[in-house]
């Protein structure tokens, strides 16, 4: 979800008319509630410029609905992750409502963009764009499209580079097809998701989740204030150790590489006499004295060791029981990771609803024939002016380089392979299947069933659905990714 919004920052100044309403002032100083408002009024002329609006809002209004219930927008809507930005704990039904709202703001989006007209194109200038992700009504540096888009290419550009003067993307009718494609690919994701409802899985989490007010409380063990007084004369002595073994390593090191010196010095001598002569006494004596030295040397490094080694070991007892803000901070982050993957594990687990399967492999669909569509569109044009999809003969562009993948010849073919998988004509091979067979999307898009992921791996969630005959060949996950996302380079993408 996070590869297509800025696929969607196309299209809102208009070229012609000085009646019309200036949608890039509108959006720079007043943000895209606004400049939707406005646009309103003046339909269907400029229904390429509400559905690109529109679009651009849904992404923001996901934002900001799921900081408002708790939910990290960063870490995944639909698996409902604790904690986001707001600190606030959501209800087991936000991440479903989220979606729901979500997909019906794709569908206003989607209706817009079906009433333009096929040889409507617009400018923009992406600086213009920016997203109210706080909600306070006001334009902040980090919300700029070009802030978000422009500190991932510094490296490219030099650290001290100034950034570009302009962004002005040109759209036309292979964009629009290609926009739609990506709304099509989104609310399949999100059909999907709902389709394994998370709603029961959040419910029962959070009614079995302890409450600490309600546990039995034990009396304490521990002597809180007095650990936490050893604790910090612990890390007063672990510092001290550090800076003593600082101030002497150098002198350590002069020590350790004389001694090596003179042993080296002895074994020399010693090389030079006769295997039949007695070896001299004083060189000896000498190997001798050199051996006892160096071993108190590394008597004294293990008895530092050991006692820096003692302390670590004492102050990581001290702050299991009185953790430091780090280690906190560590655990939540932990917390944040794991819970969702229980989220996502259980949700699978269940039968899914399929209705919602159905759908969700119809938007499939759809986009893979928009897609084509535009790819199609793209390779027809005949100008060359600042393109958002190009076409093999174009080149023109003013966005950071390799953003956005331009299209090629494997693209339709992975797009076949895509369509003939949700059409059941290919296989998806799984490494632990029989030689010859695969899972088929289609046989269990008609009859859905769980798919418990560990299962999943071993292979046996997979067996009701399994047919001999061909497998995919160039749609592997990345090139997946690839079809879902449009093209865009996930490593350029800010979201």
């Amino acid at each position: 979800m996070r590869h297509w919004i800025i696929g969607a920052a196309i299209a809102l100044l208009p070229t012609t008319g000085q009646a019309q309403v200036d949608t890039g002032a509108l959006l720079r100083h007043n943000g895209l509630s606004e400049a939707i408002n406005a646009l309103e009024a003046e339909q269907p002329a400029r229904a390429f410029e509400l559905g690109t609006l529109l679009t651009l809002h849904a992404w923001e209004r996901l934002v900001q609905t799921s900081i408002e219930h708790g939910i990290d927008p960063r870490r995944g809507l639909l698996f409902g992750t604790r904690g986001g930005p707001s600190r606030r704990q959501p209800t087991p039904e936000a991440a479903a409502n989220i979606a729901r709202a979500m997909l019906a703001d794709l569908g206003r989006a989607q209706q817009a963009l079906e009433a333009a007209g096929e040889g409507d194109s617009f400018t923009v200038d992406l600086r213009d764009i920016w997203f109210d992700i706080d909600s306070d009504g006001r334009r902040a540096p980090e919300e700029g499209l070009d802030r978000l888009l422009l500190p991932r290419e510094a490296p490219r550009r030099g650290a001290n580079a100034p950034p570009p003067a302009a962004l002005e993307v040109h759209f036309d009718a292979a964009d629009r097809n290609w926009l739609m494609a990506r709304l099509q690919a989104v609310a399949g994701t999100l059909q999907l998701g709902l389709a394994f409802d998370p709603t029961p899985v959040l419910r029962d989490l959070d009614q079995r989740t302890p409450q600490p007010a309600q546990l039995e409380a034990l009396p304490e063990y521990h002597d809180r204030a007095a650990i936490a007084a050893e604790l910090t004369a612990l890390e007063a002595e672990q510092k001290a150790l550090q800076q003593a073994a600082n101030d002497r390593s150098s002198a350590t090191n002069e020590r350790r590489k004389a001694l090596n010196d003179r042993a080296k010095a002895v074994q020399d001598a010693l090389r030079l006499v006769p295997r039949d002569a007695p070896r001299p006494p004083e060189l000896e004596a000498e190997q001798a004295a050199v051996a006892a030295l160096q071993e108190a040397l590394n008597a004294e490094t293990r008895v530092e060791n050991r006692r820096s080694q003692d302390i670590r070991r004492a102050i990581a007892a001290r702050r299991a029981v009185i953790p430091a803000d780090r280690q906190r901070n560590l655990l939540d982050n932990v917390g944040g990771f794991v819970t969702p993957l229980y989220v996502a594990q259980q949700m699978l687990r269940q039968q899914p609803d399929a209705r919602r399967v159905t759908l969700a492999l119809d938007h499939w669909r759809a986009m893979i024939a928009l897609d084509k569509y535009a790819l199609a569109l793209a390779a027809e044009e005949t100008d060359d002016d600042r393109e958002w999809l190009r076409g093999p003969q174009q080149g023109n562009t003013t966005l950071p380089d390799s953003f956005l993948r331009p299209a090629n010849p494997d693209d339709l073919r992975r797009l076949d392979e895509a369509e003939a998988v949700l059409d059941g004509r290919l296989l998806i091979p799984h490494p632990f299947l029989p030689e010859g067979t695969g899972f088929s999307l289609a046989a269990w898009g008609k009859a859905p069933g769980p798919l418990d992921p560990l299962a999943v791996i071993q292979s046996s969630a997979l067996w009701p659905w399994l047919k001999r005959g061909p497998q995919v060949a160039f749609l592997d996950f990345r090139t997946l990714e690839s079809v879902i996302t449009g093209g865009m380079n996930s490593r350029r993408s800010p979201f």
